[in-house]
């Protein structure tokens, strides 16, 4: 059983070392594979904790917006009630100055109806 042609050893180391290489050819292949995979995933982690860091800045911004809208319509809320108390005293003076008008007409025709009888009595009292 050992004694083999010097042929068939040969042959058999040959085959042996062409298996060799190509394992070792396809062990530096998945090397190379794994570490282009493991590049990918860091520039993918970096990215993540990139888009994360701008996800904080704009959930901060949109805190500032949000604050500054409420403030918005605090100071609206605000300018509106003093507007009708605005309107409303503008509505109390124009009803003051109607009701103004109004005593200024009657005693206007109070005076004329004095001044018909002052009249009258003056010229009762020319003729008596």
């Amino acid at each position: 059983a050992r004694n083999k042609s010097p042929f068939s050893s040969s042959s058999s180391k040959a085959a042996s070392t062409v298996l060799v290489e190509s394992l070792a050819s396809q062990l530096r292949a998945c090397e190379l594979r794994t570490a282009d995979a493991l590049a990918d995933a860091e520039r993918e982690s970096a990215q993540a904790a990139r888009c994360e860091r701008e996800n904080e800045k704009l959930r901060e911004k949109l805190k500032r917006m949000e604050e500054s809208v409420k403030e918005l319509q605090r100071v609206c809320a605000l300018d509106r009630r003093k507007r009708m108390e605005g309107d409303e005293r503008a509505a109390e003076a124009k009803a003051k100055e109607e009701r103004m008008k109004l005593d200024v007409r009657e005693a206007i025709c109070l005076l004329r109806e004095r001044e018909r009888e002052v009249e009258e009595f003056a010229k009762m009292a020319k003729e008596a």
